[in-house]
């Protein structure tokens, strides 16, 4: 494989790494169930952690829990996403992090060159049950017949609805469908505005293209790569008109120059968030994000809808970290200590309880891990409806769907994958191509990266 001038592939260094790692030979740790060993909470020594930082307090509560579980440890955090080149050139070197977190979407990648330590062996040494972890979230750590890797979250895409802007353009929230694209497109021009300069003053529909791309794609029946991993499908017929209409709905505001300008403005975070300020009429996004309203817009008047594939059913996609080991990682035991502890129930709740205990007024909307043991007990012990309708209404939705979730499969190439679908994605909202050219070239693209991974 050649090196591109796009996403991670751009540095030859990282690429030359890559050969090098893939040279070294077989996956990660040259262990056995009969000698692996898992320190207990006497052990001593550095955990290096790569692609974690302590900046919320889902992640500062885990974190103080161990180092008070494991007193002689000390933890080393490079916050921030994990950067490609500098990690395999740290494998390659054979100083490596003791521990990443990454996207799991793009963990396959690292499985395929060598670069991550198979963990099964860990899991049985640790007595780390999987079968506790939503399988939309294992799916993608497991990679030809091994395990890489322990789920954290498991975010799933709704969509947002202002109800202002509902009420404003005389609809129901019934007629938010993803189901009916033509009644979808009709709510996109009633909810949208636009002045007289072109510029958009409220975005009607947001498909958030490229991001939710599979989304988009499965509920039109259509895949980005196969179940196998091994072929492209981005030039099928159902992956074409899905993206050509929804990347069509930027239209109705002005397209995607103007949307990329107007979005800047965008206060994501804050009270004045794009419900709260009237920015937005409908948006598709993570889960994640109603937390952030009931922190910072407890008042905010706004309806979650599930996401519905053609065929009337509902569907969502699942996305989210992992922790994973790298190759040649000096304390692989400790790091699956720590992993195990991170994610078991009684971290998560009493994280959850952190949470709570933060709010100053806010409202607790749950947190949605990957362990469903971890799930029932926050949402049995902690959470608390608050009697705002559209909070309380949002949860109930959030846990209904969270086993509807699809997801990518794992294959040799899955950072390639999704940076090649959102490249090709991206030129369709930009009008450099006709969906049906740019879908063809992300296409080959993309098998060629399946082809010839290394």
């Amino acid at each position: 494989m050649t090196a591109k001038s796009i996403g991670w592939r751009v540095w030859p260094l990282a690429l030359a790494a890559l050969i090098a790692v893939a040279a070294c030979g077989g996956g990660g740790s040259q262990s056995s169930s009969q000698n692996v060993k898992i320190p207990d909470k006497t052990a001593s020594g550095t955990l290096q952690i790569w692609g974690f930082g302590d900046d919320n307090v889902t992640a500062k509560s885990r974190l103080d829990a161990f180092k008070a579980a494991y007193p002689n440890v000390k933890i080393e955090l490079t916050p921030g996403s994990l950067d490609p080149q500098k990690f395999l050139s740290a494998v390659a070197a054979g100083s490596p992090p003791d521990l990443v977190n990454l996207n799991r979407a793009k963990l396959s990648t690292y499985a395929n060159r060598n670069a991550l330590t198979p963990l099964d062996d860990y899991f049985s040494a640790a007595k780390l049950d999987t079968s506790q972890f939503r399988s939309a979230a294992m799916k993608p750590l497991q990679v030809n017949g091994k395990t890489y890797g322990v789920p954290e979250f498991n975010n799933v895409i709704v969509a947002y609805v202002n109800n202002k802007a509902l009420k404003e353009a005389g609809a129901q929230l019934s007629d938010v469908d993803f189901s009916n694209w033509q009644k979808l497109s009709d709510l996109n021009r009633k909810l949208s505005k636009v002045g007289p300069d072109g510029k958009p003053q409220r975005v009607g529909i947001d498909p958030k293209l490229p991001e939710f791309t599979p989304l988009w794609v499965y509920g039109n029946n259509g895949k980005i790569i196969s179940d196998d991993g091994k072929k492209a499908l981005l030039d099928s017929k159902q992956t074409i008109d899905a993206v050509s209409y929804a990347a069509g709905l930027r239209d109705g505001y002005g397209g995607q120059q103007a949307y990329d300008a107007y979005s800047q403005t965008w206060d994501i975070f804050g009270k004045g968030n794009p419900i709260a300020a009237d920015q937005i009429g409908v948006t598709l996004f993570e889960q994640w994000w109603l937390a952030t309203i009931g922190k910072v817009s407890p008042n905010a008047d706004f309806s979650i809808v599930p996401f519905k594939a053609r065929n009337g059913k509902e569907l969502t996609y699942a996305d989210g970290n992992s922790w994973a080991v790298p190759k040649g990682s000096k304390n692989a035991g400790l790091a699956t200590a720590f992993m195990k502890f991170m994610t078991d129930p009684d971290t998560w709740v009493l994280s959850a309880k952190a949470n709570v205990a933060s709010l100053q007024g806010g409202v607790f909307t749950g947190i949605y891990t990957a362990n469903t043991k971890a799930d029932k007990r926050i949402f049995d012990e902690v959470y608390k409806p608050s009697g705002k309708a559209s909070f309380d209404d949002a949860v109930k939705i959030f846990q209904r769907i969270q086993d509807e979730a699809v997801t990518l499969p794992p294959s040799a190439a899955g950072n390639e994958v999704v940076q090649d679908y959102t490249d090709a994605v991206r030129n369709v909202l930009l009008k450099r191509q006709p969906a049906d050219a740019a879908m063809r070239a992300g296409n080959q693209k993309i098998q060629a990266a399946l082809t010839n991974p290394g």
